[in-house]
C-alpha cells in the first residue's frame, strides 16, 4: 500500500490506517484448514476492508477455487480463467478420470481428456497398466505397461506402436534395451542396446547392436569399454574403433637437461652424434657431443660436458 506512516516522537509506530492498497491477495480457508479459495487482486477498491465483500470478481480480482471429497482428495478446481478440472479416483485413491471444461452445473460441458487403468481393469498391486489421452470422445491415444513380479516396469507401448523392452537383473539395473515395431517378435526388431555393470555397479561394457529392419536380424556391433579406479573415477576408456590409448614420446632424454620447447633432433655427419635444439641448457653446461666408437655395442648414456668452474662466493658469518 502506499501511506504515509504515522509517528510517535517521530518514529513510526505502525498505527497508521490501511489505504491506497496497490495488489492483495487472500485465501478462504475451510473448517479443515484447507484453501478453498484464493483471490488475486488487480485492482483493489479504495476503501479497504479486511472481512468478505473487498471487491469482486473480475472487477477487481480474479479467484482460483479448489474442491475436496470427504475424504480431502481434490475433486474439483477452477483456475484464474475461469477452467474448470474435476477429477475421479477409485476406492484404492488412485486417479482414474479428469475432465475439463468451462461449466460442471448447470449447463455442463465437460469432456473427459485423461484415463488411467490400473492391473489391466481387475485386481493386482496397483501398478498402472494404461494412461489414455483422450482426442475426442471415443477415440484416445493410449500407452501401455507391463510389469514382472516385483513391479518392476519391463515394457512400454506407446500410441504410435513402438514398444521397448527392458531386461532387468537382480538389483533393477537396465542390461539390456530392445525396441519393437508393432509387436515383439524376431521380425519386428529395430534396435538392441547391451549394458554389462562392474562389482560395484558401475557402467564398464556397453554394446550397441545393428539391427537389419527388413527381418530383424542382429549383425553387426560397437562396443565401448570404460575403466575405473578403487574411487569409481574412469580412468581410460575405448570406443568402438578400438582407438589405442595416447603413446609416450620415446625421443632420448640427458640427464640434467631441462624440458624444451622444442622436439630435440638427432643428426649424424663425420662419425659424430649431436643432440640439439630446443632451449638454451642451465648455467655452466655445453651441449654434449658423443663420439662413436668402431665396435661399440648396447646403450650409450649421454652425460653434458662440465662447464667452467663457479666462482665460489666466500664471506664471514655474522650471527644475530
Amino acid at each position: 500500500m502506499s501511506v504515509a506512516p504515522h509517528l510517535t516522537s517521530g518514529v513510526p509506530d505502525g498505527t497508521e490506517g490501511i489505504a491506497g492498497v496497490i495488489s492483495d491477495t487472500r485465501k478462504t480457508l475451510d473448517t479443515g484448514n484447507r484453501v478453498v479459495t484464493q483471490d488475486s487482486y488487480h485492482t483493489p477498491p479504495a476503501t479497504w476492508i479486511a472481512g468478505t465483500g473487498y471487491g469482486s470478481t473480475p472487477t477487481n480480482f480474479y479467484r482460483k477455487t479448489t474442491g475436496y471429497d470427504s475424504k480431502g482428495r481434490v475433486i474439483h478446481s477452477v483456475d484464474w480463467t475461469g477452467t474448470i478440472r474435476d477429477f475421479t479416483f477409485d476406492g484404492r485413491d488412485r486417479m482414474t478420470a479428469t475432465k475439463i471444461g468451462t461449466n460442471d452445473t448447470t449447463s455442463p460441458n465437460m469432456i473427459q481428456d485423461m484415463g488411467f487403468q490400473y492391473d489391466g481393469g481387475g485386481i493386482g498391486n496397483g501398478n498402472l497398466t494404461k494412461s489414455s489421452t483422450f482426442t475426442s470422445a471415443t477415440a484416445s491415444l493410449d500407452t501401455l505397461n507391463q510389469y514382472d513380479f516385483r513391479d518392476r516396469r519391463t515394457q512400454v507401448q506407446v500410441p504410435d506402436g513402438v514398444i521397448t523392452v527392458s531386461t532387468l537383473d537382480n538389483f533393477g539395473r537396465e542390461t539390456k534395451n530392445q525396441v519393437y515395431a508393432g509387436s515383439v517378435g524376431s521380425a519386428n526388431l529395430r534396435a538392441q542396446f547391451q549394458t554389462v555393470f562392474d562389482e560395484k555397479g558401475q557402467i564398464y561394457h556397453t554394446t550397441s547392436f545393428n539391427v537389419d529392419p527388413s527381418n530383424g536380424t542382429v549383425r553387426d556391433s560397437l562396443t565401448t569399454n570404460r575403466w575405473s579406479n578403487a574411487r569409481g573415477l574412469q580412468i581410460k576408456s575405448m570406443g568402438p574403433n578400438k582407438e589405442p590409448p595416447p603413446r609416450m614420446s620415446s625421443s632420448p632424454r640427458i640427464i640434467g637437461e631441462r624440458p624444451r620447447s622444442r622436439r630435440r633432433e638427432i643428426c649424424q655427419s663425420h662419425g659424430r652424434r649431436t643432440i640439439r635444439g630446443g632451449n638454451s641448457l642451465p648455467n655452466g653446461m655445453t651441449p654434449p657431443t658423443v663420439r662413436l666408437l668402431s665396435g661399440t655395442t648396447g646403450p650409450i648414456t649421454i652425460r653434458p660436458s662440465p662447464g667452467p668452474p663457479r666462482r665460489q662466493l666466500r664471506g664471514r658469518r655474522e650471527s644475530l
